[in-house]
């Protein structure tokens, strides 16, 4: 008899530390979850923006091209692009901003910004404020109208 009151007092304490213990790890567990996906996100976003930097210095796309190339970056990563800011900036010659009339060797960067909002998995987002934003950036040198040469001969050996 003795036995069974004492494993039913345990089973009690068990419950109250469940019930003390389960917010603090649920908590943690969403933070962690919160900053993988920020992690993740921002890994994307890096890649997005180096990628747009890339197709910019070719210099056969247009500033529209170069931002639809990042939109659909961000799609297929099943991520909302919505309210994402694309600037591309010519830093050598600042008035020109389309990457199709840099010239050779110009240095362009682009930044991307994405609203934290569009991301964010659980609730946390009601803590984080509304203009949190993250950000990636690139910066590329233009090749365009880069001088080719072909020798047509083949090489001597």
């Amino acid at each position: 008899m003795a036995q069974a009151a004492r494993d039913l007092h345990r089973r009690g304490i068990a419950t109250v530390e469940l019930a003390t213990c389960l917010p603090l790890l649920l908590i943690l567990l969403l933070g962690v979850w919160e900053v993988a996906r920020y992690i993740e996100v921002q890994q994307v976003l890096n890649n997005a923006a180096r990628e747009a930097g890339r197709q910019a210095a070719g210099g056969g796309r247009t500033a529209a091209q170069v931002r639809q190339s990042v939109i659909t970056f961000l799609q297929s990563a099943s991520i909302n692009p919505a309210n994402v800011q694309v600037s591309i900036t010519n830093l050598s010659s600042p008035p020109l901003s389309d990457p199709t009339q840099a010239n050779y060797l110009d240095r362009l960067q682009v930044v991307i910004q994405l609203p934290y909002r569009n991301v964010s998995l659980s609730l946390t987002s009601m803590f984080i404020p509304a203009d949190a934003w993250l950000t990636a950036s690139a910066s590329w040198r233009s090749l365009r109208d880069l001088p080719v040469t072909v020798d047509i001969q083949p090489p001597v050996e």
